[in-house]
């Protein structure tokens, strides 16, 4: 199946910025949406260097719903409808419940689960018109594991794995598909962990190679169904 456009979240930084340039060098249409419309600008303008005409983006605040539909339009106008949705964008804080404020509380839980379910809703109608589409919800191996002073973010994370399951078997008989990605630590600098790019790769997933195992999704044969994908560096305790 070949897919002609994509959407990625959280893309000015990180997993997301090197999702989007893996799937520019694969020769999809890429539109990228983030917060920073600096670090957006810049990334867009060096993809569309190398491959002119097929990369846009869209400042988008993902944790607020009237966010979601203006990015879909902008990228219907640019490029035709989305037959890929990467979900990418997220945030994480490691804190003590009782320590987490109300409004914190609500910021992690709109970002990394009511956002990337209303992006979901927002791609389908186009992809089940088509037969055509895939869904990329990612995640974290918190989908599966607890740890403390990450309660919330780890239910959002729980709460992914559970919503990209059940939408999965609504829609796969239409010719869409959806995947829980489950990586474990990413050097990207992520909360407050590490600076990004410190980590050697036995310890912290490098962003391109990680990209490039998510692009891969892409290419999984029309007879199989890839319903999660967890992939951890190899010195990883978990």
């Amino acid at each position: 199946m070949r897919y002609e456009t994509a959407i990625v979240t959280g893309a000015s930084r990180g997993l997301g910025r090197a999702i989007g340039r893996t799937l520019a060098a694969r020769g999809l249409n890429v539109m990228l949406a983030a917060r920073s419309e600096d670090a957006l600008a810049e990334l867009a303008g060096e993809l569309e260097r190398e491959h002119p005409g097929r990369v846009a983006y869209t400042v988008a605040d993902l944790g607020s719903p009237d966010s979601v539909e203006p990015l879909f339009e902008a990228t219907r106008r640019r490029f035709g409808p989305a037959d890929v949705l990467v979900n990418n964008a997220g945030m994480g804080r490691e804190r003590a419940l009782v320590a987490s404020t109300e409004a914190e509380i609500g910021e992690t839980i709109a970002l990394n689960l009511t956002g990337l379910i209303l992006c979901s809703r927002a791609a389908l109608p186009d992809m089940l018109e088509r037969r055509r589409g895939y869904i990329v919800n990612v995640g974290s191996d918190l989908c599966r594991y607890f740890n403390p002073g990450m309660a919330v973010y780890t239910a959002t994370k729980f709460g992914v794995l559970g919503f990209s399951g059940s939408l999965l078997r609504e829609v796969k008989d239409e010719g869409v598909r959806v995947t829980t990605v489950m990586p474990g630590v990413i050097d990207t600098g992520f909360g407050d962990f590490a600076a990004e790019g410190s980590l050697p790769p036995e310890t912290g997933l490098e962003p391109d190679e990680l990209a490039e195992q998510i692009a891969a999704l892409l290419e999984t044969p029309g007879h199989m169904i890839v319903d999660e994908l967890m992939l951890h560096p190899s010195a990883q305790r978990y």
